[in-house]
């Protein structure tokens, strides 16, 4: 089963001019006689400014290079009267390929040069519209090579530069370890796309995001709040509430709610704490090769 999509909002993101909308549950219908044919009745994006507009995006991420299988789940009056455009943008918002697709036999392949996607419902004559949802699915082939169960990040705030050289698990495919950035607590330019590519290499994989020192543990925390399949492994290694504004006051042009974001270390479900370190004593006699990085990395298999 792929990853279902429903209309959503109605807002600007409906063709609402002459249109009769009845929501009912997750299913919706339109009617509009007057509709022009090529006129986007509905459009979703993968796309958020998550900072002004306070939602996830409404699309899940894609894999670069997969292809996928797009269904419309509808009844349409007449029959085959609306058509999905999915459109592909680089990171400088600029349209690079669409994609038209025509009926639900059809696929398409994600850009590798893709930053993010919207999809579009097009009418082509359409008057009545009962919509159910698109449902959304990665066509597996013989050489998709096979997916990590869970993606970490190590937000590591020492200097460990040769400990980083010889450690055994940061060079692996599903790890991402950041050594660079804590005075802008990982929320430079580098930091960001970093984090942004590794993780749509595997979209819709749970992401452990795992904090190492005061501004390592705020950036866990921060990004676990973000990514909805995320959670943060942090320790009690925090600066006080002051300083934490101090630093943000200096990064970020807008306001940032701090205490909005300390105030979610109670929650258990995306907020785990762990003494840092703390399996190296079990594991030390199996292993002794290990090392810091290792053992932090580790955390999130011994829960």
């Amino acid at each position: 089963m792929g990853h279902r999509i429903y209309w959503g909002k109605i807002g600007p993101e409906t063709y609402l001019t002459g249109s009769i909308l009845i929501p009912k549950n997750k299913t919706i219908q339109i009617e509009n006689i007057l509709i022009p044919s090529g006129t986007t009745m509905y459009k979703w994006s993968s796309s958020k400014n998550y900072q002004a507009a306070r939602e996830q995006a409404n699309l899940p991420l894609l894999t670069r290079d997969a292809v996928y299988h797009l269904h419309l789940s509808a009844e349409v009056t007449p029959s085959q009267s609306v058509y999905v455009r999915v459109n592909f943008y680089d990171r400088f918002n600029k349209a690079i390929d669409f994609t038209i697709l025509r009926s639900s036999e059809e696929q398409f392949t994600y850009p590798h040069e893709a930053y993010y996607y919207d999809i579009e419902l097009i009418n082509a004559g359409c008057t009545k519209m009962i919509f159910h949802y698109l449902e959304l699915e990665e066509v597996t082939l013989e050489k998709d090579r096979e997916k990590p169960k869970a993606l970490k990040i190590l937000f590591w705030d020492q200097e460990v530069k040769d400990v980083l050289a010889r450690s055994l698990y940061a060079k692996q495919a599903d790890t991402l370890v950041l050594t660079e950035g804590a005075d802008t607590l990982y929320f430079d330019k580098v930091n960001l796309e970093k984090v942004e590519q590794f993780i749509t290499q595997y979209p819709r994989l749970p992401i452990y995001f795992i904090g190492s020192g005061p501004c390592g543990n705020f950036a866990a925390l921060y990004h676990a709040m973000y990514f909805e399949l995320g959670k943060a492994y942090v320790t009690n290694d925090m600066y006080a509430k002051e300083e934490y504004d101090r630093m943000i006051s200096q990064i970020f042009e807008q306001e940032i709610d701090v205490d909005r974001f300390l105030e979610r270390l109670s929650y258990k479900e995306k907020v785990i704490w762990y003494e840092e370190l703390r399996i190296r004593d079990t594991l030390s006699f199996i292993v002794p090769s290990m090392n810091e990085i290792d053992y932090a990395l580790l955390i999130p298999s011994t829960d």
